[in-house]
């Protein structure tokens, strides 16, 4: 018996097992590591010490959130934040959308961020353990609270940055999604309300264009499509703004993600193409590859959907592996976006269950990637790990003493592999075809 399983088999073995069930036991195992983090970091410090579990803590509390508040405090005095906010503590740009500004009409302020962002964080963990399949088993639990707990998830908890609260946005959309009738059409609304807010959740479209090929009806594929058109109405009459807010976001390698860091890296290795033009070849070269080899894809990641519950997890996977793999194509992110990878592990486990290594192999690299956003610098064999791979990578005469980090190596791997597990579960179009019976699965959630 594993370490892990001997935790799970403790964790819930002492609860009845009619609430086991009712709760689901991965949601609370997940909850036990939620818990066991929560007081371990109050053991270390509280706030101040968080930076020894690899989020580094900022003062004031809640900064990214205070962004927001300060930005509400001067448009209501009639000055301009998006370029540069003075109010804000830092004086940084409010590079968010303008309708966030437009929120000032709440009243609200800097000294409302502190119960704000208590709110925020607490509809991002609800959210977060609803993404856990109730019937999942135990040892799933392990894997979801190591990515809930993570610093790239508690960085956005920390921060108080509203990514966390659209991600609780598209998990909503999801399970109004899986109801149907009524409640989908709430979903498309959730998803473009989520795209007005921070643009990004656009990516998320596949979701509902999955729901809508399900449908089999016309009329339901009109509606991603009318989704995409609103956004683009929507993004050319703001594209001033989208312009600006592009210009003064700053894009740095330390605890983000993106294809910059490795175009970098590759470009100085092999010249004369700059970083853009290689990570450009790189990602095209990927994706036709992948095309052309879907059939073989499609036995790492089969794309059956063997119950509504396996259709749902797979939407789900579609919008957080979209999310993921997009925006690690176009621009350098925050690690705290990196949140929306926890909406592709119920079916990554879903097909480990099933003995697929590629799958597991994907798992690892979700949560590596979730972890390694911190450097970990001193810190034993994790630290000793990451400072060796970077001398590695920055071995004369291939890459001229520049190195690629561990967390840039994990990164690209996992872009990789969902992107082959995107075109491997890429939905057939067969409107007006009639529905076979899927053959059913040995799936115990």
């Amino acid at each position: 018996m594993t370490p892990g399983s001997i935790f799970t088999r403790a964790t819930t073995s002492a609860l009845p097992r009619r609430v086991a069930d009712r709760i689901g036991r991965a949601r609370i195992v997940a909850l036990v590591f939620l818990l066991a983090y929560a007081a371990l970091l109050l053991v270390l410090g509280g706030h101040s010490a968080w930076g020894r579990l690899g989020v580094p803590a900022a003062t004031p509390t809640f900064l990214d959130l205070r962004s927001v508040t300060t930005a509400w405090e001067c448009d209501r005095r009639g000055v301009a934040v998006l370029e540069m906010n003075p109010c804000d503590p830092e004086r940084r740009p409010a590079n968010y959308p303008r309708v966030w500004v437009e929120l000032s009409i709440l009243g609200l302020g800097n000294d409302d961020t502190v119960p704000l962002g208590f709110v925020l964080a607490a509809i991002a963990l609800v959210a977060a353990f609803a993404v856990v399949p109730r019937g999942a088993p135990a040892r799933d639990g392990v894997v979801y609270g190591a990515a809930i707990c993570s610093p790239a998830t508690m960085l956005g908890l920390e921060r108080g940055n509203v990514d966390v609260l659209l991600f609780a946005f598209l998990v909503a959309a999801a399970l109004a999604l899986r109801r149907g009738g009524v409640p989908a059409v709430a979903s498309y609304a959730l998803v473009f309300l989520s795209a007005v807010l921070k643009l990004f959740p656009i990516l998320a479209t596949g979701m509902l264009l999955r729901h809508s090929l399900r449908a089999r009806s016309r009329w339901w594929l009109l509606a991603p499509a009318a989704v995409v058109a609103a956004f683009g109405v929507y993004a050319l009459a703001t594209l001033g703004d989208i312009q600006t807010i592009a210009r003064v976001v700053p894009q740095i390698e330390g605890y983000s993600y993106g294809v910059r860091p490795f175009g970098v890296w590759w470009s100085n290795a092999v010249p004369p193409f700059s970083a853009r033009v290689w990570s450009a070849v790189l990602l095209a070269a990927l994706l036709a590859l992948y095309l052309v080899l879907s059939p073989r894809l499609r036995r790492l990641f089969p794309p059956g959907e063997s119950s509504e519950r396996s259709a749902h997890d797979l939407d789900l996977f579609w919008a957080g592996a979209a999310i993921y793999v997009c925006s690690y194509a176009l621009f350098q992110n925050w690690a705290y976006r990196l949140i929306f990878l926890l909406l592709t592990l119920p079916q990554l486990l879903r097909w480990s269950q099933d003995g697929r290594r590629a799958a597991v192999a994907t798992v690892a690299l979700v949560v590596a990637t979730q972890w390694l956003v911190s450097p970990w610098t001193g810190v034993p064999i994790v630290g000793w790990i990451v400072t060796g791979w970077d001398y590695l990578t920055a071995f004369r005469p291939l890459t001229n003493y520049r190195s690629l980090s561990a967390a840039a190596t994990v990164q690209l791997a996992l872009a990789a592999a969902l992107l082959a597990a995107l075109v491997a579960t890429l939905p057939p179009v067969r409107i007006g075809a009639r529905r076979t019976p899927a053959p059913v699965g040995t799936h115990r959630r």
